[in-house]
């Protein structure tokens, strides 16, 4: 009951998390209870949850209004693991019982177990805040607020209905089946956090070694159109953005830098260069779209002493 409270309490960082992961609570004791005379308590209680949560949400997602806090988190959390903690199940083995629930809080147990982990191997206490949470390596990914809602709520829904699933079999499941599955789930999600934060860093320290050995990196700007001159909608350029990163090498990076500019940055000497430019050409030839492009150079400047004073900025900037 402890350890779900604080995970909960974790991941509420970011608008609509922390309520998306009680909403979901409430559906697994729902669908735990459905057909189950023993828990129409519980799952009035799992609708009524739901309910509730359901304009909260909109109007914390949407207009960015009101929030859970500590008390709400909290108090919320603490109710549902006690309710799945009542649910009714054929099963004696306490280890089970307690793997089917947590198949619906896949992801405030994987992400308050990284964070323990990753605070207790650098010597901090492990209550010590910082910002290593899951949302906040996809934010600064630059992940848009509702895609990661997207992502999040789909992993919880997918835990909530193989828990759903499992629950149903369990007279004829073995009893070590439910916690194999739940730490396979946690631990998978688990990876995907530490694999954020690596990838995240290691492409920044790749441009950064890559332009402290005085070589350029390029800045390929295309401004792309219709052929008849209009401005392509937004999943055409989303299409071209997947298509240009199939083309270019996996340490280089595209992205849709505005409404009709595609931002390509490249890593590669002279003659290659020339190459992927040309394979981008056809590209957007294959694509039918009228493109035109500028190219930039990047430098980078190290600066021989500290600086004392502002003057001394812009000095240098200038």
């Amino acid at each position: 009951i402890l350890g779900l409270m604080n995970a909960v309490n974790f991941i509420d960082g970011i608008d609509g998390l922390a309520g998306i992961v009680l909403f979901f609570g409430g559906l697994g004791l729902v669908l735990f209870t459905f057909g189950n005379e023993k828990g129409l308590e519980l799952r009035t209680y799992g609708a009524l949850l739901m309910g509730m949560l359901l304009p909260f949400l909109y109007l914390n997602i949407a207009h960015r209004k009101g929030f859970l806090g500590n008390v709400g988190s909290y108090t919320l959390s603490y109710i549902l693991a006690v309710q799945h903690l009542y649910l009714p199940s054929e099963s004696s083995n306490i280890i089970s019982r307690l793997a089917l629930p947590s198949l619906c809080f896949l992801i405030p147990i994987a992400d308050a177990s990284m964070v323990l982990l990753y605070r207790l191997s650098s010597g901090r206490s492990p209550f010590q805040a910082d910002k290593g949470h899951l949302h906040h390596r996809l934010l600064q990914a630059s992940l848009p607020l509702r895609g990661i809602l997207v992502v999040m709520g789909v992993i919880e829904l997918m835990g909530v209905l193989i828990a759903f699933v499992l629950s149903r079999a369990i007279p004829s499941i073995p009893s070590w089946l439910a916690p194999v599955i739940c730490f396979s789930e946690a631990v998978t999600v688990a990876m995907l956090i530490v694999l954020i934060e690596k990838t995240s860093k290691r492409r920044v320290q790749g441009y950064l070694s890559h332009l402290d050995e005085g070589k350029a990196i390029y800045y390929l700007k295309y401004h792309l159109t219709s052929l008849k001159g209009q401005t392509l909608p937004k999943f055409k350029m989303n299409a071209l953005e997947a298509r240009v990163n199939s083309v270019i090498r996996v340490t280089d990076l595209c992205f849709v830098q505005g409404p009709d500019t595609l931002l390509v940055t490249l890593k590669n000497p002279a003659e290659r260069f020339k190459g992927i430019c040309a394979r981008l050409d056809r590209v957007f030839e294959e694509e039918k779209v009228h493109f035109s492009v500028s190219v930039e150079q990047g430098e980078f400047v190290k600066i021989a002493r500290p600086l004392n004073a502002t003057s001394n900025l812009h000095s240098v900037v200038n």
